[in-house]
């Protein structure tokens, strides 16, 4: 890409610092764009705002009929850009200056991550806002506007977070349901436990944890039957539950299920963890063994600390002493 462009060393056009000049890109929004990224990639963010400026200077002077969504993918490389440089008062006036019809679902985008970066909720909240009133909803705006729900001081969050899931639903062909289950882990991380279980209508805290168990396993057989790979999310839960539910509540604290039906379903997680990066990742042989030893699984947890050693994974000491 820098031989192309004729930017950096070896491209036998440009000096390393030199920036090409605006003439190169008056009739390619696309060829702008990805200049401007090759520049950020080599850690010249400033460059690339320049050349941004410079191209739309030129050609507004030479066009009186350009219009700014001839440029728009440059456009959002720019509000990038400066957020990434620190600039957000001119990232937003840049935002504010492209007319909200000619904005793309990424523009929106764009703006409010950068808000969020700078943890400016409020400015992300009114992004969304702005998006879904100009039918340019996306995934990722939701997951930011419910984001800033979560962080701000407001009555009725959870309803806010359920209005916002059933537009982003609805604009994917999806029930708000099934939109929010399939989506679980992302919500988990993105609001924290107690939103994502109320979401899922799971009020009664005390039973929450095995309801996320069952949940895990409900995808886990799912991914199984359609022959794919399973979640790393999933497997963790399962291989988890035993030892959080011991730790917390003392033995015969599993609630409906019995010790030897999780023995069972941890050692169908880790079997099909071997599938996945997950098995070659410490963090996850210590749970498991951690899990089968509070389950009294003895025999399993060391033929699983065996087995991993025999590959030639790294087990904890923890893992080793269990």
């Amino acid at each position: 890409i820098m031989s192309f462009l004729g930017i950096g060393e070896g491209s036998g056009k440009s000096k390393p610092n030199s920036v090409l000049g605006s003439d190169k890109f008056e009739g390619s929004d696309l060829l702008l764009s990805s200049t401007m990224r090759c520049y950020h990639l080599l850690d010249r963010s400033a460059d690339a705002i320049d050349l941004f400026f410079d191209t739309v200077d030129r050609i507004s002077m030479a066009e009186k009929e350009h219009e700014h969504s001839d440029f728009v993918h440059s456009w959002n490389e720019a509000i990038a850009l400066l957020f990434h440089e620190g600039r957000s008062e001119e990232a937003m006036n840049l935002y504010d200056v492209l007319e909200d019809h000619l904005k793309t679902p990424e523009t929106f985008i764009v703006a409010a991550k950068g808000l969020a970066s700078q943890q400016n909720w409020r400015g992300t909240s009114q992004v969304y806002t702005r998006a879904l009133k100009e039918h340019c909803l996306s995934e990722d705006l939701a997951l930011l506007a419910m984001k800033a729900v979560v962080e701000q001081e407001l009555d009725g969050k959870i309803g806010t977070l359920r209005s916002i899931s059933d537009e982003v639903a609805a604009m994917e062909g999806h029930s708000s349901k099934d939109w929010i289950q399939t989506r679980y882990w992302t919500l988990k991380r993105e609001l924290g436990w107690r939103f994502a279980r109320l979401l899922m209508w799971w009020n009664d805290p005390n039973t929450a944890s095995e309801e996320e168990l069952l949940l895990a396993v409900e995808q886990l057989e799912a991914a199984k039957n359609d022959e794919i790979i399973p979640k790393n999310d999933d497997l963790r839960c399962i291989v988890r539950y035993a030892s959080f539910k011991i730790n917390r509540e003392g033995e015969n604290s599993f609630g409906s299920l019995q010790s030897s039906q999780l023995i069972e379903l941890v050692l169908e997680a880790i079997l099909e963890a071997q599938r996945t990066s997950l098995w070659t990742q410490p963090s996850f042989i210590t749970s498991s063994a951690i899990s089968l030893r509070a389950l009294s699984a003895n025999k399993e947890c060391v033929q699983l600390v065996r087995d991993a050693l025999s590959q030639g994974i790294r087990v904890s000491k923890r893992a080793l002493k269990e």
